[in-house]
């Protein structure tokens, strides 16, 4: 749990931030020959002509007709050999497997410990390869609201580099004067310069070198603040606590 520094005041707050022809219809032949008999030749039952001549027109139509009859009594023919499948297909299964949707992201196993009025925070990811991401940080929250209205931070520094002191305030700041951290009231200060905004607030950063670094370790009183504009240029003051601080840094380097 984040170290909460909780006081009575009020603020400028934002928000935190896809041709066939079929039977009966083909071709008749009469049954006798003579001038009441003949070969009435019809196609799609449409007289075409009658002729008395029964002999030769009987040869022609049995000639005519002996196609068809042929084709009646000639048995069904096989199916037709399926063609062999196509050599890709035999790849579908891999490339189904290739196209499975990725598996969901791993949720970070969490750390915590306290130090005073400071909270030391890692974030461990399995992997691979696996991750390890530490800060401290102290939040401050008014009295009777359930959102933090800041939050200052400091990352785990890399090796040789000297830490960097970030600070999240609403979105409703104006840039121009910074935040002005002071340890306590007869404290000049220092003051981070605003870098950028997102969603969750505003951010100001500043490196805190050897002597302000040694200030801040010293500094093991509740007394400090932060001080900016809002957008209406009116002074917002919120209260800083270096308690803790020292140990807190300590166990962070030791990540």
């Amino acid at each position: 749990m984040a170290a909460f520094a909780k006081f009575d005041g009020e603020f400028s707050s934002g928000g935190l931030v896809r041709l066939t022809a079929s039977a009966g219809r083909g071709f008749s032949l009469a049954a006798g020959c003579g001038r009441s008999a003949g070969l009435n030749l019809r196609v799609r039952s449409r007289m075409l002509f009658r002729s008395n001549f029964c002999v030769p027109l009987i040869a022609a139509a049995l000639l005519a007709a002996a196609p068809a009859a042929a084709q009646q009594q000639q048995p069904a023919q096989r199916a037709p050999t399926p063609r062999p499948a196509p050599q890709h297909s035999a790849q579908a299964p891999q490339q189904q497997q290739q196209a499975a949707p990725p598996q969901a992201a791993q949720v970070p196993q969490r750390t915590t410990a306290s130090y005073g009025d400071w909270v030391v925070r890692c974030d461990l990811l399995a992997g691979p390869p696996p991750q390890k991401n530490c800060d401290m940080e102290q939040m401050a929250q008014v009295q009777g609201q359930a959102n933090p209205i800041s939050r200052v931070a400091i990352p785990l520094p890399a090796k040789a580099q000297p830490p960097k002191l970030i600070v999240q305030l609403p979105v409703n700041a104006t840039f121009a004067g910074g935040v002005k951290i002071a340890l306590d009231a007869k404290d000049a200060g220092v003051t981070a310069p605003f870098t950028r905004c997102v969603p969750a607030g505003c951010l100001a950063e500043i490196e805190l070198k050897d002597p302000e670094l040694k200030r801040f370790r010293a500094a093991n009183t509740a007394e400090g603040s932060m001080q900016y504009k809002d957008a209406g240029e009116r002074d917002v003051k919120i209260p800083l606590s270096l308690k803790g601080f020292a140990q807190a840094y300590d166990a962070l380097l030791k990540q």
